[in-house]
């Protein structure tokens, strides 16, 4: 729980007016609620009095614009609680985003992407609920039973003193039939899980069911898991039966003794009385167990809580210091090892330095992926360090040294935009007509407005790399080092010729560091190192 209140806390500070909102609607609805009970006494009393059908009429359309008002009210109520709450899930999502793009993906890969989704998607909907609804609900509720006893206790002390311990027992009667019924629930649904893997279990194995004489086998363990669901089945009715009753018939007898207490003439023996104290109880019992429930639903959502906080407190990947240009890495030593899949990297030392243009080679497997990985900083060294510019790469701001890296791998994925709007997003600039235009007609990429979808899936290997090809001479300028990783691998002969023999004009213009894994015979680009890979270890050549 101090999780969630921790939570709760930093969404009423960061939106304090939508909080401040939504809680005088709820102290409104408080004194609206707690008026009906007061109102209806009121009116009934004057009735007695006056003995007439006009004050009867007038009090109808009085209670009438009260009613539509406290639904005007509602409305609103529930409008600033999505608000806040919207605001709040809003923050929270764009946190979750950015500790998720600052850190190593390797957490990323410990977390699961497939539990990272469903984390930034239910429990971020479940800390919605909770935090947008659940609680300030709560609040609203206690609001509504405090005004009621105050008005309660304005006319009868003694009455509200029985109605409050009334009420206390029936919540505390409730509380024990739910935790009991709940428990009970999960016997159930284990049983019923355990049956659902047996059938799993037997449509799998009936191939070898058909020809062998094991039939009988699974007819027993199957006539075994049903009885067995049978016998959990009925122990939870019957105590579901048994303790809804009970908590039912209470209610029930709490209100019969309330209308006794208030028929007898020391309690006043008054119709106004009697409705008055019977609606101020129903009131409070309503919201009283509105509460109790709100508060189960909140305590279910602890996980949720706990999964997100995981998230936020993921590591960052980098520190605060910034480099206004790469002029040299280092690999002092560096070892990495995946932990499924053992050692990729074995004691890798070398240089790069600005002018440099390396050839990876090696085999699938061989450490050229996990090199470049360690390089852009996805994943950290097991063992050594990599420094730029004398400075250890784990000390770097990572957006800072994100722009000073152009890194286009095989499995780049594109955004689902427009081809300018896309190139533009990612290369973080304008890109002016006549230069758009000049790059399309050069990569022979038509200017058609096509919009993007898929993640690029919409397009052929071609037309992706091409727009790799025309990102490449956008961002060439700015990067100090550029990593192509199969660049033009599912281009045509012409087009892997143009891409290449613009790259070599850009080199001899301005020294960058460039490393390049690419299969084909690439007679323009002028290599100086050939950093050869096998089974993690680096030969330069």
């Amino acid at each position: 729980m101090n999780l969630i209140l921790k939570r709760f806390r930093d969404a009423a500070r960061k939106f304090p007016q939508y909080f401040l909102i939504s809680m005088s609607f709820s102290l409104l609805l408080a004194v609206l609620n707690a008026c009906i009970p007061w109102g209806i006494k009121e009116f009934l009393s004057k009735i007695s009095e006056k003995d007439s059908y006009q004050v009867i009429a007038i009090g109808t359309i009085f209670f009438a614009v009260f009613f539509f008002v406290r639904i005007l009210t509602n409305m609103a109520w529930y409008v600033s609680l999505d608000k806040f709450g919207g605001k709040y899930i809003e923050d929270l999502t764009i946190s979750l985003e950015s500790a998720l793009a600052r850190t190593y993906y390797d957490n990323i890969e410990k977390m699961q992407p497939s539990i990272i989704r469903n984390i930034m998607y239910t429990d971020v909907l479940n800390v919605f609920r909770t935090i947008g609804h659940h609680i300030p609900s709560i609040i609203g509720s206690f609001a509504v039973m405090l005004v009621s006893l105050i008005v309660s206790l304005f006319f009868d002390v003694n009455m509200t003193l029985f109605i409050c311990i009334s009420i206390g027992i029936g919540l505390l009667l409730s509380w024990c039939s739910r935790t009991v019924l709940a428990k009970t629930a999960g016997q159930t649904n284990m049983v019923l899980k355990k049956h659902d893997q047996w059938c799993t279990q037997f449509v799998d194995m009936l191939p070898v069911i058909q020809n062998n004489s094991i039939y009988n086998y699974y007819a027993k363990q199957t006539s075994d898991n049903l009885n067995q669901f049978i016998r959990t089945a009925v122990r939870e009715d019957t105590r579901s039966i048994f303790w809804n009753g009970f908590v039912s018939g209470y209610n029930s007898l709490f209100s019969i003794a309330l209308s006794a207490i208030l028929a007898i003439p020391v309690a006043g023996n008054s119709i106004s009385d009697l409705v008055f104290f019977t609606m101020i109880a129903s009131l409070i019992l309503e919201h009283s167990q509105s509460v109790e429930q709100l508060f189960q639903q909140i305590v279910k959502t602890q996980i949720s809580f706990q999964n997100v906080e995981q998230v936020l407190l993921l590591p960052e990947a980098g520190g605060e210091k910034i480099i206004s240009k790469i002029n040299e890495i280092k690999f002092d030593h560096v070892s990495f090892s995946y932990p499924e899949h053992g050692t990729a990297l074995n004691d890798v030392c070398c240089t790069l330095e600005r002018g440099d243009i390396v050839r990876l080679e090696g085999d699938n497997g061989s450490g050229k992926s996990t090199f470049l990985k360690l390089l852009v900083r996805m994943y950290p060294p097991s063992e050594g360090s990599i420094i730029i510019n004398d400075n250890p790469i784990i000390e770097l701001d990572r957006r800072n040294l994100n722009k000073r890296i152009l890194y286009i791998n095989q499995e780049e994925k594109c955004l689902n935009e427009t081809f300018r709007y896309y190139l533009e997003t990612v290369t973080d600039s304008t890109i002016p007509d006549q230069i758009y235009n000049e790059l399309l007609k050069y990569i022979s990429l038509p200017n058609d407005e096509r919009k993007i979808k898929g993640n690029g899936t919409s397009l052929s290997v071609g037309q992706r790399k091409k727009l790799y090809a025309m990102r490449l001479f956008l961002q060439f300028e700015h990067a100090d080092l550029i990593i192509l990783d199969e660049l033009t691998a599912g281009l045509d002969l012409d087009t892997v010729e143009k891409v290449y023999s613009r790259l070599a004009e850009m080199l001899n213009r301005q020294k960058k560091i460039l490393i390049l894994v690419d299969h084909s015979t690439l007679k323009s680009i002028p290599f100086t190192k050939v950093f050869h890979f096998e089974e993690g270890r680096l030969t330069i050549k």
